[in-house]
């Protein structure tokens, strides 16, 4: 690797562990890996976070490993008799561990195509046991009740698939760099950087939740969406607060995004994805999705229908919206001109919007509602959230007042809303 690696290394589990989980002392964490454990450097940054980790004064450090050709042959050959009972065992750990009010760090190293030789639907078949098995985790982590950060690592094969014209080694440290540059390491303090870029995104988040905008609307490049905002909707941007210990946190790093909640039925018009994304390992490219009274009611893409119908029909709730992002074209990630089949990552290269479930604390006193009470005022429930890009320089945001006028958020994909 090239000289400065390895500090970017430490750095990037510090920063990690400061900004993205802000451990606490005498707190348990829980770090779970998927993807390739024999790629470089897999080990030692795990091992970076677990002496990070207890030098912060951590209690406890488990960390739970998945390895994407394991989890291949588990979905090839574990009888379904025993799945649930798999499932079971891994669910209740993290349930425990919630109980703990432990911090979570998931690292993922996956190959976002992995898994595209597998049908969708048996892959959806497999996880509904574990889907099911840790909705209270999930639920926890949409209400914020413990600091929760995901984070993305390079592997060999990931860096292949991205820069195929690149000797091997040549394309993860160009994967490497990349990283380092979105999250802020590598130019200084990063945690100093992202006390800072919290605090722009905080203050952008604030400036959007004062407007009590009704919708948005984009327009341009083959989309013209409106998505219906719910009543008393709250902005979010940069870190959240746990529910439980008022710890501040940044659940994704990197982030750029400033994002509420859609109300369920009040979504209509057609959009058209920017960047393809993976969908149950399989790559969806080039979709278009109608949506008629909140709902899905047509879609097509050049590549991986399948696996988007699979989501789409997963649930009842799978086929309308839990969340709207607001991204700027200008992005740090989107400036890498690299579509990184990363939903972390490409997410925060592009507006977009998320079928399936909502995070409650984007409605006022959300975190105290039931799941059920907050259905009622129009937030959408699933035991699906996937988040869909939408946004380029072709595409306007406008935000949308009761009276019907308009105000311009992003023109040409940028940000020109003044607050």
């Amino acid at each position: 690797m090239y000289p400065e690696f390895q500090q970017n290394l430490t750095d990037y589990a510090q920063l990690t562990l400061e900004v993205g989980l802000n451990l606490q002392p005498a707190q348990h964490v829980i770090f779970s890996y998927s993807g390739d454990m024999a790629a470089p450097n897999v080990i030692e940054f795990v091992r970076l976070l677990t002496e990070g980790a207890y030098k912060m004064g951590a209690r406890s450090v488990q960390t739970v490993w998945t390895d994407d050709g394991m989890a291949l042959s588990r979905y090839q050959h574990l009888s379904p008799d025993y799945l649930a009972e798999f499932w079971a065992a891994r669910a209740q750990l993290y349930l425990e561990a919630l109980e703990k009010e432990a911090a979570f760090l998931h690292i993922s190293g996956s190959d976002p195509q992995f898994f595209a030789g597998i049908d969708s639907a048996l892959m959806v078949s497999a996880n509904r046991p574990f889907r099911e098995a840790i909705q209270p985790f999930r639920d926890a982590g949409s209400e914020m009740r413990s600091p929760w950060c995901v984070i993305d690592l390079p592997t060999p094969v990931w860096a292949a698939r991205l820069f195929p014209d690149l000797a091997p080694q040549a394309a993860l440290e160009r994967l490497w760099k990349l990283i380092f540059q979105v999250v802020r390491v590598g130019a200084g303090n990063a945690v100093e950087r992202w006390a800072a870029h919290n605090a722009q995104l905080i203050a952008r988040a604030k400036q959007l939740t004062t407007q009590n905008f009704t919708a948005l609307h984009f327009l341009g490049g083959g989309t013209d969406l409106t998505v219906g905002l719910i009543e008393n909707h709250v902005w979010q941007g940069g870190p959240a607060t746990s529910s439980v210990g008022n710890i501040v946190f940044t659940p994704n790093l990197p982030t750029e995004e400033v994002f509420t909640m859609p109300h369920r039925d009040r979504v209509r018009g057609t959009v058209r994805g920017t960047k393809a994304v993976s969908i149950f390992g399989t790559l969806v490219e080039d979709f278009t999705l109608e949506f008629e009274a909140g709902k899905v009611v047509r879609y097509s893409a050049l590549k991986g229908q399948d696996a988007l119908k699979t989501l789409l029909e997963h649930d009842e709730g799978s086929s309308f919206l839990g969340e709207v992002a607001l991204v700027p074209h200008s992005s740090p990630v989107s400036e890498t001109g690299v579509v990184f089949q990363s939903i972390l990552l490409d997410e925060n290269a592009s507006c977009h919007i998320a079928v399936g479930s909502h995070y409650a604390d984007n409605l006022a006193g959300g975190t105290d509602l039931t799941e059920e009470q907050r259905a009622q005022l129009g937030a959408n429930v699933s035991k699906m959230h996937l988040d869909l890009m939408i946004g380029s320089s072709e595409v306007d945001v406008f935000g949308v007042r009761a009276d019907g006028s308009r105000v311009a958020l992003l023109e040409d994909g940028d940000w020109v809303f003044q607050g």
